[in-house]
């Protein structure tokens, strides 16, 4: 007995260090980009606010950014893990939140992934996002653009939705960068062609029925209507995406709502860590 408590002691005291100094978690947060680190500039600040306002009013999925100085020596799965604990973002019943923390001074960085968007924004793919878009920027010292890359990557992922919001330049992983404007005349020139695609397809169709069609055996003739009939459809739904859906992801200068708080969101540990 009296070498259990020995032990049972032991273990308290080599502990004690790892939960009186462990980091305070800060109180729950009234925006969605935590800027504690003061690493990003007032402009990424207001786009990356009404940006992620956009994605939660569209998907009802909630992205909030955190950016500290310092750990303290603490694992930052082990941080990141509580900070999602307390702060519980996203729906309760949905458990869709997602945090993007960094730690500028420890040079590491997480994203922590709620247990119903693990599926979708997978380990792979949020380390994918770390190092492939954020820690690029992130090495050369522009939190701005890496922070945006990254949360751009993550919305794009995890929404079906345009949430596009004027001309703005959006960092690719190679630290270029390119304007929604030249983005939009490739799309239209891609759109005048499916349309003239679409066209000919149609009158070639009206043309082989009214000629061929009578020479052709009721067969012939299904497989030839059947296959047309399908390619339509097909350049239809092209046309379609082409023209109602967007992938690009940009901020306005300007906000247009608030963070809506935590609604009790779970998480079990899905995402990833790195370091730059």
């Amino acid at each position: 007995m009296g070498a259990k408590r020995f032990f049972a002691g032991l273990v308290v005291v080599l502990l004690l260090p790892v939960f009186a100094f462990s980091l305070d978690i800060p109180d729950r947060p009234s925006s969605y980009v935590n800027d504690f680190a003061g690493v990003l500039s007032s402009d990424t600040r207001a786009n990356l606010e009404s940006l992620l306002y956009d994605y939660e009013m569209q998907t009802g999925n909630q992205l909030v950014i955190l950016t500290i100085s310092s750990l303290d020596g603490e694992a930052i799965e082990d941080f990141s893990i509580r900070l999602a604990e307390r702060w519980k973002i996203g729906q309760k019943d949905r458990d869709n939140g997602i945090i993007f923390l960094v730690a500028v001074n420890d040079r590491q960085a997480r994203i922590e992934v709620g247990y119903g968007l693990e599926a979708v924004l997978t380990d792979a793919y949020s380390s994918a996002i770390l190092n492939d878009y954020v820690f690029p920027h992130f090495k050369s010292g522009d939190y701005d653009a890496g922070i945006i890359a990254g949360v751009s990557q993550i919305v794009a992922l995890t929404s079906d939705v345009d949430l596009s919001a004027g001309d703005v330049y959006v960092p690719r992983s190679n630290g270029s960068y390119y304007d929604t404007k030249v983005e939009e005349i490739v799309r239209l020139v891609i759109i005048v062609f499916v349309v003239i695609l679409l066209v000919d397809v149609i009158r070639s169709f009206f043309r082989l029925f009214g000629s061929a069609g009578r020479r052709m055996g009721f067969f012939e003739w299904l497989l030839a209507y059947s296959w047309t009939l399908f390619l339509i459809k097909i350049l239809f739904r092209v046309l379609l995406m082409l023209m109602f859906s967007g992938r690009t992801i940009g901020g306005s200068s300007s906000s247009r709502g608030g963070f809506s708080g935590g609604g009790g969101g779970s998480f079990g540990g899905g995402g990833a860590s790195g370091s730059w």
